[in-house]
């Protein structure tokens, strides 16, 4: 019996996984060698589409699930702390239980392909990648995006049928955060001091960001970008 279930959501991109030859994943392999890795999955698939060459459309058209569902599995596998062959068994064995119409024709010819998913599991590019998405998630909550609302707020006197006896500008900031596998939201109420002062914060930061980069360059480590 399997040890882990498909997830509907990744059953296409695993099967195209498998409908994939030999000579497309070589390609690939080569593509991700000539590559700078990244956090996200569909940074990735636009670079290997961008450094591939003489790969079918419908290859190109399905790189993104692609790599969706290979950084899923590494993801998986690093965690699980296991050698990538009996990982790719244990894949092979979910694959063949899982009833999918989807996966039927990989079920059959999962035991061909092992090597080919072992290969691109195993590509340095991707296991950075996939181990420096954990480490950004190990905090439990993720960034998602953010946007500020501004608003001019009446200050009235005691008497509020007295039209208002001054206005501020008070700014929103939305949070949205990834909390699991859900979105969450954080609100806070700022003054314009308070935007510059996040401004100025910000700025450091991306100041830090080259900083650090460079001094990776230095030690001729491999920098993993955002985008």
């Amino acid at each position: 019996m399997a040890i882990f279930t498909i997830p509907e959501e990744y059953e296409l991109g695993l099967a195209e996984i498998f409908t994939l030859s030999d000579d497309s994943v070589q390609k690939i392999l080569t593509a991700l060698e000539g590559i700078a890795p990244s956090i996200r999955y569909k940074s990735i698939a636009e670079r290997v589409a961008s450094n591939v060459h003489d790969i079918s459309k419908e290859v190109l058209e399905a790189l993104e699930d692609i790599f969706e569902v290979l950084f899923s599995l590494n993801i998986i596998r690093t965690g699980a702390e296991v050698p990538t062959d009996i990982f790719v068994d244990d894949i092979c064995e979910a694959v063949s239980e899982s009833g999918s119409e989807l996966l039927k024709e990989a079920a059959g010819v999962c035991g061909r392909f092992k090597p080919n998913l072992i290969k691109l599991l195993e590509s340095k590019t991707l296991e950075i990648a996939s181990k420096s998405g954990m480490l950004l998630r190990e905090s439990g909550q993720t960034y998602c995006s953010a946007r500020i609302l501004s608003d001019l707020r009446p200050v009235f006197s005691e008497s509020v049928e007295d039209a208002p006896m001054a206005a501020m500008t008070v700014h929103t900031l939305k949070l949205t955060y990834h909390q699991g596998d859900r979105l969450k939201d954080f609100f806070l109420a700022m003054n314009t001091k308070d935007v510059q002062r996040l401004r100025e914060l910000l700025d450091r930061a991306d100041a830090k960001a080259a900083s650090l980069r460079t001094l990776a360059n230095a030690s001729k480590m491999i920098y993993v970008d955002a985008e």
